[in-house]
């Protein structure tokens, strides 16, 4: 860690007071309050472009439309799958004595029933495509952004007189940019399909988020562009693999899939771990803690949010790795890849 006040100098947060006049701007937690407006502009962004743009699209593309089925209304039936939408033949059974309809009426008033509520496949097609809308944007922006900075070729820089750093314009951008998406993605949690992993993916949005505030609030905005640009590089290829399932595109699902899990393992199994957290937990301690007694709290805050998400990082590589052996033994990624991500 370079002293610029030399060897008796030591950094404290008031250096990070703005100055007017000097040209250097370092952030304030205030700052981001503007990713929450921004947020809401984009949750409108996307509304607009899905009405107007990508489901018209979707339609002429082929995305087929969802047929409803007529369902008999039965009361009791009601209260029962809004409870739980699938039962075991025990469960059938009891209810078929307790209402006077066979198993069999109850087990197809339950499959239509759970027909009609299954997500249509547009929605799917709109989600899907809004991600990989804004994943790209985002990669090739934040590549643009960082291909100038030298912490993106050498981690020490991130420890570099911290944390007395200041922030360009377009890395304050590129933070608000990745703050409003995801106050986006909380903002429309429950109106996007459910995923199968909802629980894992709400976790994961909200330590991204609590990282991106806390990164900022500290300035450790260095190591937080790190993560971001990282973990931005495979992700459109899985939700274009996704549109072309939705298009009955076999070739295009099958090989974006193959694209997305060549960059997955690259970037989530190698970088993230042994370029992130790595250098987080022991660079740091020659750069920065050279200046103090003992690691604070920053320093465990820090990497118990990105163990997290290198935590769900591989619980998501185990459902890569399954559709990779999929395809290399039966040639399946096309039934896969909507299910298992």
């Amino acid at each position: 860690m370079h002293n610029p006040g030399g060897p008796d100098y030591y950094p404290t947060w008031r250096d990070l007071d703005n100055k007017p006049g000097s040209g250097l701007y370092y952030p304030k937690i205030q700052d981001l309050h503007l990713g929450v407006g921004l947020g809401v502009l984009m949750v409108i962004l996307r509304y607009l472009l899905e009405i107007f743009v990508i489901i018209p699209m979707g339609h002429k593309l082929g995305v087929r439309r969802k047929k409803h089925v007529y369902v008999e209304p039965y009361e009791k039936l009601e209260a029962v799958y809004g409870k739980k939408s699938k039962m075991d033949g025990d469960a059938i059974h009891a209810l078929s004595k307790q209402l006077d309809l066979s198993t069999r009426q109850i087990e197809v008033w339950f499959r239509k029933k759970r027909k009609n509520d299954a997500p249509v496949p547009i929605k799917k097609f709109c989600d899907n495509t809004w991600l990989f809308l804004f994943y790209s944007c985002s990669f090739i922006y934040g590549i643009n952004v960082m291909w100038s900075k030298p912490w993106l070729w050498k981690t020490k820089e991130c420890w570099y007189d911290w944390p007395v750093q200041p922030v360009t314009d377009d890395v304050f951008w590129y933070y608000q940019l990745e703050v409003a998406f995801y106050w986006g993605s909380l903002f429309t949690l429950f109106t996007d399909h459910k995923r199968k992993d909802f629980i894992v993916m709400t976790l994961h949005d909200l330590s991204t988020l609590a990282l991106l505030y806390f990164s900022w609030m500290v300035n450790l905005v260095r190591i937080g562009t790190l993560v971001l640009v990282i973990h931005d590089a495979a992700d459109p290829w899985l939700s274009l693999a996704k549109m072309g399932i939705y298009l009955h595109n076999k070739t295009l699902a099958d090989l974006t899939f193959i694209v997305f899990a060549l960059l997955w393992f690259t970037t989530r199994c190698f970088l993230f771990p042994y370029l992130v957290i790595l250098w987080t937990c022991l660079e740091i301690f020659a750069q920065v803690f050279a200046f103090i007694d003992e690691p604070f709290f920053v320093y465990y805050f820090l990497n118990a949010f990105l163990l997290v998400i290198q935590l769900l990082n591989i619980m998501w590589t185990f459902s890569v790795v399954k559709i990779m052996y999929n395809i290399i033994t039966k040639g399946e990624v096309f039934s896969l890849v909507s299910s298992a991500l």
